[in-house]
C-alpha cells in the first residue's frame, strides 16, 4: 500500500526561474555579461545570479534535463528545504571553487549556469539513493547510479573538449558542487523518504529469493524503523508464507497500532481471519469499530461483537453491546437478544440506562 508523492515545488520553481531568465536573455543578450560571476572581480550578487543564466539552448537544456529528472526525485525523497540547501549551496560551492582557481588571472570569462548546483544534487542523491529508479519515459527507468554515471561522463567529455580554452576551467565549478553534494550526503544522515524507498525496493527484491530472505531483511529494517508500515506488511506476508502464525499476528498487531484508516482495517480483518482478534485489547476494538461503521459496517459489527461475546471484557461488554445494537436493524434477533441481556445482566449500567432513554428497552 502506498501514498502519492507531493509536488516537488522547489524543483518546479527552479525550472521556471531558469527558463524565464533564458527567455529574458533572448531579449537582453548582455545579461550574461552583466550578471555572470567573474573571478577577477567577485561579487555576492553575481555569484547567485550567475547560477540561473546559461550561455545557449544546449547549455540550458543539458542542465534542465538533469534538474527535472534527478531534482524531482531528490526533492520528493529528501524534502524541499534540504533539497534547496543541496542545490543552492552546491551552486555557490562551485562558484567558490571556480574563483579559487581563476582569481589570479587578470581577466576571465563570466561563470554562468546551474552546473555546480546540478553536480551537488547528482552527488548527494546518487550517494544516498543509488539503487532507486527514476522513470524518464515509459519503459525507461534507470537507477540514480546510472544517471550519475551518465552525468559524470558528460562532464569528463566536456572537460576534455574545452581543455585549453578559458571557459574550460568552469568545470572546477562542477567539481566544487559535486564535493558539496558528497559532503552533505555524509552530514545529513537523518533517514528520509528516499532511504525508505530504497529499503522498500531492496526488500521487494528479496521475494525473488525466498520469504525467509524477506523476513530477515524486513526485521533488520524494522529495528531502526519500527513504524514503517510498508515493511511491516512485507514482514507479515513473509510470516504468512512461512506458516509462522504467531509472528504474523504480532506484526499485524503492530500495523494496527501504528496505522490508521484502511491500513488498520485490513490488519484487523486479517487478525479476524486468523482467529486472533482477541489479541487486540477490548477497549481498542471498540475504539476502532466506531469509525468503521460507515466505511466497513461488517468489520465494525465484528469488532463490537467480539467484545460483547468476550466474558472477560467486563468493563467493555455493556458499552460494546449498546453500540452493536445501534448498528443492527430493529428486526434483527441478535439486537433483541443483546438488549434483553443488557436489561437482565447490566440493569444499572449506564449503557442500559441509555438504551432505555432511547426507547430500545421498555
Amino acid at each position: 500500500m502506498s501514498t502519492g508523492r507531493s509536488i516537488p515545488v522547489a524543483t518546479v520553481l527552479l525550472l521556471a526561474l531558469n527558463m524565464a531568465l533564458a527567455i529574458a536573455t533572448l531579449f537582453e543578450p548582455d545579461l550574461t555579461e552583466r550578471f555572470g560571476f567573474r573571478a577577477d572581480s567577485p561579487e555576492l550578487l553575481t555569484a547567485v545570479t550567475g547560477l540561473f543564466l546559461h550561455a545557449n539552448l544546449v547549455h540550458l537544456l543539458g542542465n534542465m534535463v538533469f534538474l527535472a529528472a534527478v531534482g524531482t526525485a531528490a526533492e520528493s525523497a529528501t524534502g524541499s528545504l534540504r533539497f534547496l540547501l543541496v542545490y543552492v549551496g552546491g551552486g555557490l560551492a562551485g562558484v567558490v571553487a571556480h574563483w579559487l582557481v581563476l582569481r589570479s588571472l587578470p581577466e576571465s570569462a563570466p561563470l554562468i549556469g546551474a552546473s555546480g548546483a546540478i553536480a551537488a544534487v547528482v552527488a548527494y542523491y546518487a550517494f544516498r539513493y543509488r539503487a532507486v529508479k527514476i522513470t524518464l519515459f515509459p519503459r525507461l527507468a534507470p537507477t540514480v547510479a546510472a544517471l550519475a554515471v551518465v552525468w559524470i561522463s558528460l562532464q569528463v567529455l566536456g572537460g576534455f573538449w574545452a581543455l585549453g580554452a578559458p571557459a574550460g576551467t568552469a568545470y572546477w565549478a562542477h567539481l566544487g558542487g559535486f564535493v558539496w553534494g558528497l559532503a552533505l550526503s555524509f552530514a545529513l544522515r537523518k533517514p528520509d523518504a528516499g532511504q525508505a524507498q530504497m529499503a522498500h525496493s531492496a526488500i521487494r527484491q528479496m521475494w525473488l529469493r525466498s520469504p525467509e530472505a524477506v523476513r530477515k531483511a524486513a526485521e533488520r529494517h524494522l529495528q531502526q524503523h519500527p513504524a514503517d508500515i510498508a515493511v511491516l506488511w512485507q514482514l507479515a506476508d513473509a510470516y504468512e508464507r512461512l506458516g509462522e502464525l504467531e509472528q504474523e499476528n504480532t506484526t499485524l498487531l503492530q500495523v494496527v497500532r501504528v496505522a490508521g484508516g484502511q491500513e488498520r482495517a485490513v490488519a484487523l480483518l486479517r487478525l479476524t481471519e486468523n482467529g486472533s482478534l482477541s489479541q487486540v485489547p477490548a477497549a481498542d476494538r471498540r475504539r476502532y469499530a466506531l469509525p468503521l461503521a460507515d466505511s466497513d459496517p461488517e468489520l465494525s459489527r465484528t469488532l463490537l461483537r467480539s467484545v460483547w461475546q468476550e466474558e472477560t471484557a467486563t468493563d467493555q461488554r455493556a458499552d460494546a453491546g449498546l453500540e452493536l445494537a445501534g448498528l443492527l436493524s430493529s428486526e434483527d434477533p441478535e439486537r433483541n437478544d443483546i438488549l434483553q441481556r443488557l436489561a437482565e445482566d447490566y440493569k444499572y449500567h449506564p449503557a442500559t440506562k441509555l438504551a432505555q432513554t432511547r426507547g430500545w428497552i421498555p
